[in-house]
C-alpha cells in the first residue's frame, strides 16, 4: 500500500486509503464509487470505482435520470498487498452548473463518497466548493493571499504562461517551446522561470527572455495567477502541490508536462503530480500511459496527447547545418540506489561505495582500457563522455587527464556545450538505459546499449521493465560484457558508423513525427485543453 500511495497524486491518496480500509469491512465493495477531483477549466468531474474484474457496468445519470456520457475512461490494475488486486476504473464526465448526479452499477444505485462523506446523489455546486476550498489557517498564509490578489499584481500575471525546465538548467523542451511561442504567437504573454544563479540565466537574459527567479516572491505571485505552468519536469520547486491546496480558491492554472524524454519503462512515480496535459511522442508510449491496464497510471486520454517533444524540432533542424564528426558520445543514465542519500551517510564512504559499484567499474574500465583507446586511435575517433546530473558529485572519479581522446561533458558554470549540438555532431551513441538513445535514433544514427547490470538496475532503480524490449525494439545491439561492446564498436567504426537497415526500419516504425512541427502540435493541444467540454447525454 505504501508503494501505491507513493505513486499517486495527492487528490487520490485519500481515496485509496479509504478503499483499502473498506476492504477489511463486511460491506460489499461494489456499491461504492469515489468522486476525487473537479476540473473547473474543462468542466469535468473525476470518479474512481474499484472492482475485481476488468469489466464493469457503471453508468452516470443527471437529475432527470438521463444517462451522462463518459468523456474519458481508464482502467488500471493495482496491488494493495500480496493477495489483494483490484482494477481501478477512472471516469471523467462533463458537468453543468447546478446539476445533480447519481451513479448506478448493474442498474442499482450506489453510494458516492466525496471528502469522506457519503451521498446517493451529489450536487455539482457542492463539489465545486469542496474541491475549491483553501486549506490556509495561518495568518501569514491569509496575508499572502490578500497581497497576491491586489489588482496591480493580479493584472501583471493573469492569463500568462510560465515555462521552466530544471530549476538550475534550461535547454530542454520548455526553452524550445518558449522560443517557438515567442516567435509565432507574440500576443501570448510568457515568462521563463529558472534559478538566478544558474549558468543559463545570463544566456537567456542576453536573448531577451522574460525571466523570473524561481526562488523569489515574483514567482510566487506568477504561480498564483498564470493560466498555464509548462515544464519538462514535474517535480521539485516549480510545481508547488502545497500551494495549490493552500490557495485553491486563487490558483487556477493548468499544468502541462512536456517531459524530459520518451518514457519506455514503467515509471508510476511520474503521475504523482496533478497533470492536466501530458505530452508523448510515440503510439506505444501514449498507449502505455493513457490506455493499457497493465500499468498503474492514474492517467487517461483526458490528459495524455501525442504530439512529439518540442526539442526534437530544433534537433532535426540542426542536422541541416551541423556536420557529423568522428565522435562517439557516451552517456549512461543514473541509478537511484547509487545516489548520495541512498548508499551511505559520509562523504568518504559514499565515494568508496560508488567506486565499488558495477556502474563505476564498467564505465571506468572501458574508458581506461588500452584496446578501447587503440581502437579510437586507429580509426581517428574521440569520445565525449557525460555523466547524469544526479552523479555530479562523483565527476572527479571520471577525470582522464592523461587521455586526449576523452572529452568530459560537465553540467557546471564553465561548460557551454549544448547536448543537442553534441548529438548532431556525433557518429555513434553508447548508453545503457538512457532515453537519450531516443533522441539519437531520431537522427537515424546507430546506438549500442551496454547493459552489464540488467537485473540489478530493474530491481533497484526508480523504474521497472515496460513495453520497450531493448533486444526486440532497441535501435541497436545490446552488449552485456565489455568484449561484446568492443567487438560491436569495432564493427561500426570499420563501416564509418553507418546505421543498419534493421534498425532504420525500427526507428521509422517507432516514431510518429519527423516533420519539425512538434511545437505547433503542443501549442494546439494547450489551446484545445484550455476549452471547457460540453456534456453529452
Amino acid at each position: 500500500m505504501e508503494n501505491v500511495l507513493n505513486n499517486l497524486p495527492h487528490n487520490l491518496k485519500s481515496v485509496f486509503l479509504n478503499y483499502y480500509a473498506s476492504l477489511k469491512s463486511s460491506e460489499p465493495k461494489t456499491n461504492i464509487i469515489y468522486c476525487f477531483d473537479i476540473d473547473l477549466k474543462r468542466n469535468l468531474l473525476g470518479f474512481i470505482f474499484f472492482s475485481e474484474t476488468i469489466t464493469h457496468n457503471i453508468k452516470f445519470f443527471d437529475d432527470k435520470q438521463q444517462n451522462i456520457f463518459v468523456n474519458f475512461e481508464r482502467t488500471a490494475l493495482y496491488s494493495f498487498d500480496h493477495n489483494i488486486k483490484r482494477y481501478a476504473h477512472i471516469f471523467w464526465i462533463a458537468f453543468t452548473k447546478n446539476s445533480i448526479i447519481s451513479v448506478k452499477n448493474n442498474n442499482k444505485s450506489i453510494k458516492i463518497i466525496c471528502n469522506n462523506n457519503v451521498h446517493y446523489t451529489i450536487h455539482t455546486e457542492y463539489l465545486t466548493k469542496i474541491f475549491n476550498a483553501p486549506l490556509r489557517k495561518k495568518i501569514t498564509h491569509k496575508l499572502f493571499a490578500f497581497i497576491a490578489q491586489l489588482s496591480f499584481i493580479k493584472n501583471k500575471y493573469e492569463n500568462t504562461w510560465i515555462f521552466s525546465d530544471r530549476p538550475d538548467k534550461a535547454d530542454d523542451n520548455a526553452e524550445h517551446l518558449y522560443r517557438w511561442v515567442r516567435a509565432n504567437i507574440p500576443s501570448q504573454k510568457i515568462f521563463f522561470v529558472i534559478d538566478k544563479n544558474s549558468k543559463d540565466w545570463q544566456r537567456l537574459k542576453k536573448d531577451n527572455f522574460n525571466l523570473i527567479n524561481l526562488y523569489s516572491l515574483e514567482y510566487a505571485f506568477a504561480f498564483m495567477h498564470c493560466n498555464w505552468l509548462i515544464s519538462s519536469h514535474s517535480f521539485g520547486a516549480l510545481n508547488k502541490t502545497g500551494w495549490r491546496m493552500l490557495y485553491a480558491d486563487i490558483v487556477n492554472h493548468q499544468f502541462c508536462f512536456l517531459q524530459h524524454g520518451i518514457i519506455k519503462d514503467y515509471m508510476p512515480q511520474i503521475a504523482r503530480r496533478n497533470i492536466d496535459l501530458f505530452v508523448t511522442s510515440t503510439v506505444r508510449e501514449h498507449e502505455s500511459l493513457a490506455k493499457s491496464e497493465s500499468y498503474a497510471y492514474c492517467l487517461s486520454e483526458k490528459e495524455v496527447v501525442l504530439t512529439g517533444l518540442p526539442r526534437h524540432d530544433i534537433l532535426l533542424k540542426k542536422t541541416e547545418s551541423i556536420l557529423k564528426e568522428k565522435i562517439i558520445f557516451i552517456m549512461p543514465t543514473w541509478r537511484q540506489y547509487l545516489t548520495d542519500e541512498n548508499i551511505t551517510f559520509t562523504a568518504q564512504s559514499t565515494e568508496q561505495s560508488f567506486k565499488d559499484s558495477l556502474f563505476y567499474k564498467n564505465w571506468f574500465n572501458i574508458l581506461t582500457d588500452k584496446m578501447f583507446l587503440n581502437l579510437l586511435t586507429e580509426y581517428g575517433y574521440s569520445i565525449y563522455f557525460k555523466i547524469h546530473p544526479c552523479f555530479q558529485s562523483y565527476l572527479s572519479d571520471f577525470e582522464f587527464t592523461n587521455c586526449s581522446q576523452i572529452n568530459m561533458v560537465f553540467d557546471n558554470q564553465n561548460d557551454t556545450q549544448s547536448i543537442q549540438d553534441i548529438l548532431v555532431r556525433s557518429s555513434l551513441l553508447i548508453t545503457d538505459y538512457s532515453s537519450i538513445a531516443m533522441d539519437f535514433a531520431l537522427l537515424k544514427k546507430p546506438v549500442i546499449y551496454f547493459q552489464f547490470d540488467q537485473e540489478e538496475f530493474f530491481e533497484h532503480h526508480s523504474c521497472k521493465k515496460g513495453y520497450f524490449d531493448y533486444k526486440k525494439d532497441g535501435f541497436g545491439e545490446v552488449a552485456t560484457v565489455y568484449s561484446e561492446l568492443n567487438a560491436l564498436l569495432e564493427s561500426y567504426l570499420k563501416n564509418d558508423c553507418q546505421l543498419k537497415e534493421k534498425y532504420k526500419k525500427r526507428i521509422e516504425s517507432f516514431f510518429c513525427f519527423f516533420d519539425q512541427n512538434n511545437c505547433q502540435r503542443v501549442y494546439d493541444s494547450i489551446i484545445e485543453f484550455s476549452k471547457p467540454i460540453n456534456n453529452k447525454n
